[in-house]
């Protein structure tokens, strides 16, 4: 990763769960346009759901990047997984990339 897009995703993601209590498991779901950077927070402190709907804010002068962040307890992950429980439209939870914690070395 060595971009300015690359670089927000794991900005965010460090942001929203470095000190957090639960652990908290963030997974980077590509945006092919590079425009929204959209996080899947896992944790088993999240409240279970029935549909998994982001948070969306816009730019900022800190984040020059649309963010979407969707967060689902820990034992919903093979239920989205396994495709039962969707993410939003666009969200390809193939395609994801595991940003938090940060592998070590």
């Amino acid at each position: 990763m060595d971009d300015m897009y690359d670089e927000a995703v794991l900005q965010l993601a460090e942001w929203h769960a470095e000190g957090a209590r639960p652990r908290v498991t963030v997974y980077a779901i590509p945006d092919p346009q590079r425009r929204e950077v959209r996080l899947l927070e896992v944790s088993r402190g999240f409240p279970e759901v029935d549909r998994v709907v982001p948070v969306t804010i816009g730019p900022t002068p800190d984040f020059p990047y649309t963010s979407g962040t969707c967060a689902v307890a820990s034992a919903q992950l093979d239920r989205i997984k396994s495709g039962e429980l969707p993410l939003p439209e666009g969200w390809d939870f193939g395609a994801r990339r595991k940003v938090w914690p940060r592998a070590q070395g």
